[in-house]
């Protein structure tokens, strides 16, 4: 089954990323990216960043920036069933929230 970067939007949304943010689209070029090349997201958020930045003419920092944001915003104001059904367990008790590899591995992982 091929995963189309709608389906891949749609999965966001539904578990609460907000689409009005810019982490949000950086996120799905992220996916998308990950979907062709899994072993991608192994090789550190960096060179994923790196990608995505050029693509945007914007700085790595940027992406990385609203990316952590956007997933902020969706532990705090998402859909808490979606997001505990997806990541049960694997948040980081202490900041509530998954780094911004596990989020994207796990939404991955999802997604496959």
């Amino acid at each position: 089954m091929e995963i189309t970067k709608v389906g891949t939007a749609d999965l966001l949304i539904k578990i609460g990323v907000r689409a009005d943010l810019l982490g949000f689209e950086y996120m799905v070029d992220i996916l998308e990216i990950c979907l062709q090349d899994p072993n991608l997201i192994h090789g550190g958020m960096m060179k994923l960043y790196k990608m995505v930045s050029a693509k945007h003419n914007v700085s790595y920092i940027n992406v990385e920036s609203r990316i952590r944001n956007a997933i902020e915003i969706t532990f705090e104001q998402g859909d808490t069933e979606e997001l505990y059904r997806l990541f049960g367990n694997s948040i980081n008790k202490d900041k509530a929230k998954p780094t911004t590899k596990q989020f994207i591995a796990t939404i991955l992982w999802y997604l496959r």
